[in-house]
């Protein structure tokens, strides 16, 4: 089969480094600071008790919407994909897409609980 430019775009995409490497503290300050996007792709059954540091920090889009709503993500700014925490793979696969799709976007290797137990602490 001939090689199309998806392929190869493709392929392109999914060599690229896609881990967020900012040290904790900075990407705490840079989220407080409303400097990135926080995505949850995690499913709607699995976002339990959203608290009033989730509504202010967070968009929860869940990996089978992303496709029909990613112009809810931000083009200015870096995309952090969250999810169950550094081994879940739909954080993975959400990063790749939204490459895919031209967006700045990185998988973070934390959990919301690590990240509202910081935010909270730091009020």
């Amino acid at each position: 089969f001939p090689v199309t430019i998806f392929d190869i775009e493709t392929e392109k995409i999914y060599k690229e480094k896609i881990d967020w490497d900012e040290e904790f503290t900075k990407t705490i300050q840079l989220i407080k600071n409303n400097k990135v996007m926080l995505l949850d792709v995690r499913p709607l059954d699995e976002v339990s008790q959203i608290e009033e540091l989730y509504k202010k920090y967070v968009t929860h889009i869940p990996y089978s919407e992303l496709h029909l709503r990613h112009g809810e993500i931000s083009k200015k700014k870096p995309v952090l994909i969250l999810c169950r925490g550094r081994f879940c793979c739909i954080s993975g696969e959400s990063t790749f897409l939204l490459k895919k799709m031209g967006l700045n976007a990185h998988k973070l290797n934390m959990s919301w609980h690590q990240i509202y137990t910081e935010l909270n602490n730091q009020k």
